[in-house]
Formats: C-alpha cells, structure tokens, sequence
C-alpha cells in the first residue's frame, strides 16, 4: 500500500546526539573525579557534562593554594557564626 500522494514526507528520526557518556574516559580522570593532568594549564577544568560545573585540576602548580581557599570559606564562616552568638 502507498502513501497519499499529497501526504508531506517524514524524515526518519535522526540519531541522537553523542553525549559525555558516550565520550571515553580521561586517563587523568580517577574513580573518585579527581582530575590530574599535569600537561593541563588550566586550574578549573569543564566537566563532561556541562551542566554539572567544573572540578579543580589537583596537578596544577596552584592546586592546593585553591583547595585550601574552598575549604577555608565555609570554615571561616562556620568559625564566625558560632562566635556571634
């Protein structure tokens, strides 16, 4: 049986998008999203998915300057909400 011949024509579904999940793993990558790629300049490196933000390069030279700054922040101002009271 044919189509109508006034019917418009439908393109077959296209393939869907290759997404971070299908990209390969990074070598530099470990289990636990620690990224260390000492050829990497970059301090803050994208996320494979996008959405999802950036994590720290832990081979950069400023690495553990920008660790301690992270973690610094919320403890300061734990330390001087408790002193307020």
């Amino acid at each position: 049986m044919s189509a109508h011949p006034r019917a418009p024509a439908v393109d077959p579904p296209a393939a869907p998008d290759a997404t971070a999940a299908d990209a390969p793993r990074s070598p530099y990558s470990a289990f636990w999203g620690i990224y260390s790629d000492p050829a990497d300049p970059s301090l803050f490196v994208p996320k494979r998915t996008p959405w999802l933000g950036y994590t720290l390069n832990a081979a950069h030279p400023s690495a553990p300057l920008a660790l301690a700054a992270l973690l610094a922040v919320p403890a300061a101002a734990v330390l001087f909400s408790r002193r307020a009271r």
